[in-house]
């Protein structure tokens, strides 16, 4: 089968972390036999040959990649100017693309799902739209005379978001019964038996719906954590740095390969202290699977999707330095709960969900045609 992938976020060089399940996913779709080319808006420093790059100004506009669409659109609303004659673009690329597809997939309600959905509607194909948070809320934020119809299009067809928490949200716009409740994976790495240390580790942006300056507070105030390790860059870090003690918490910027994997295998616990920022929740961050997959227990905070892994009260503190401090040192050595953790983890790897993945695709498929 012949897939076309539209999204706003994929990694743009070596090393680039920025939508990275995005790639992935649409290697479990080649590994499964199909064709998938991927198309990508550009904005001027992309190096990576996973995505054919389409321009939408001769000049960088900054409206996706930085510290993501929704944190660009709130910092710089001038931006939005620019989101017709990007949308224009890609439905142009889109149609060019689509007419050799079976199937067109949009990443992200919008403006992925939205360019995707309209495409195969115009070209009488299937099309499957996956959503994720940001798009859900960037959504809902718009006027609701706006934001109706274009959720009426959007959802018209398959959809997928990766929680119920989401899906309820944008029923208050459409109807949700083509929603299925289907979350990105992540891929499973060997294990270290390594001991653990006593150390914490965020991995992720470092942007305002992070909350991350909790979790730096929270180690501060730990008896037992010696170090807190942030693996992830944003606009956000020279504030934060200012705020960390440099002996309790170490910035790395982004880290891959064998650098992250050696700290995950270290830490003994991931600190994701997440608020519900302007209504705007996390969806299931990656990141976060990857973290607790390694042996690194979670502590979560404003994240509904994540309820699964939450195995022990003490995961889900109230969002406040010393409740979180708490916690830290009641959890650091938990092994029997460090083993459960990461067994809950294997139901979203991509070992397991590639198989639904490719399921609900034959089934979008089938559904179309009859």
């Amino acid at each position: 089968m012949r897939i076309l992938v539209i999204t706003s976020s994929i990694p743009r060089f070596t090393g680039d972390i920025a939508g990275q399940f995005v790639s992935e996913h649409a290697e479990v779709l080649r590994a499964a036999g199909h064709s998938v080319d991927v198309l990508a808006w550009a904005e001027g420093d992309e190096t990576s040959t996973d995505a054919a790059w389409v321009r939408y100004s001769k000049k960088p506009r900054g409206l996706f990649f930085g510290a993501g669409g929704p944190e660009n659109l709130e910092a710089h609303p001038s931006r939005a100017l620019f989101a017709p004659q990007a949308l224009g673009a890609m439905l142009k690329e889109a149609l060019r693309r689509g007419q050799a597809a079976d199937l067109i997939i949009g990443h992200w309600l919008i403006p992925g799902g939205l360019v995707a959905r309209y495409a195969a509607k115009i070209l009488d194909k299937p099309s499957l739209v996956i959503g994720h948070s940001a798009g859900v809320h960037l959504l809902c934020k718009l006027p609701k005379s706006m934001a109706r119809p274009l959720a009426d299009l959007i959802l018209d067809g398959p959809t997928s978001l990766p929680s119920e928490a989401l899906k309820a949200k944008i029923h208050t716009l459409s109807d949700a019964r083509h929603i299925r409740i289907l979350p990105m994976g992540f891929p499973l790495n060997p294990v270290s038996s390594a001991p653990k240390a006593p150390e914490a580790v965020f991995m992720g942006r470092l942007v305002p719906i992070k909350n991350i300056e909790l979790a730096i507070e929270a180690v501060h105030l730990s008896e037992t954590c010696e170090r807190l390790h942030i693996l992830g860059d944003g606009p956000l870090r020279e504030k934060l740095e200012r705020l960390a003690d440099p002996s309790r918490v170490t910035f790395h910027g982004i880290l891959q390969g064998q650098e992250k994997a050696e700290i995950l295998s270290r830490a003994a616990l991931s600190l994701f202290p997440s608020k519900v920022e302007h209504e705007r929740f996390e969806g299931l961050p990656v990141s976060l699977l990857e973290c607790a997959a390694a042996g690194a227990v979670p502590i979560i905070g404003e994240i509904p999707s994540a309820a699964k892994l939450v195995l022990d009260r003490r995961q889900t503190p109230p969002l406040r330095a010393d409740a979180w401090a708490s916690s830290i040192d009641h959890l650091l050595n938990s092994d029997e709960l460090r083993q459960n953790v990461q067994n809950t983890t294997h139901e979203f790897s991509w070992e397991s969900l590639g198989k639904d993945w490719n399921r609900w695709i034959d089934a979008c498929l089938l559904q179309f045609r009859s």
